[in-house]
């Protein structure tokens, strides 16, 4: 089936393998004649497009707040504070050993200063101290 393009207004053959629909509903001659029409006509859609630094933490409609669990507020210190470096207490470095963020008082709250840098074996003597068992680590 010949039919013309609707960017450079040539005319071009479908594809012999396409279904009949498929023949009916092809508009452009290639791919790239299709993704000039498309930003060339629908660029107006980009003011619509989440913006990078929009919607973040309490401006997101899903924010949660203190109602999330305790992976989620640990991911979010790691995303305020970066990646924990150096045990605070037996000053083990990233290369000696995995290095988590604890929280202090083990109340979960977003505070960024109730948290501190442990090594795995730190934060679980810790979790037991606190808790008097074991917990999960991510």
């Amino acid at each position: 089936m010949e039919k013309k393009c609707l960017f450079c207004q040539e005319m071009y053959l479908t594809h012999r393998s396409y279904s009949k629909t498929q023949k009916e509903k092809s508009k452009f001659c290639s791919l790239s004649c299709g993704s000039k029409w498309k930003h060339q006509n629908l660029g107006h859609l980009k003011k619509y497009q989440f913006k990078k630094g929009e919607n973040l933490s309490e401006a997101h409609p899903n924010w949660k707040g203190e109602d999330t669990g305790i992976k989620a507020k640990h991911a979010w210190v790691k995303a305020r504070l970066g990646k924990a470096i150096q045990c605070t207490r037996c000053q083990k470095n990233r290369d000696e050993a995995t290095i988590d963020w604890a929280n202090v008082d083990h109340k979960y709250t977003r505070n960024l200063k109730d948290y501190i840098q442990l090594c795995r074996s730190c934060h679980r003597q810790h979790d037991i101290k606190y808790n008097g068992y074991k917990t999960n680590f991510m």
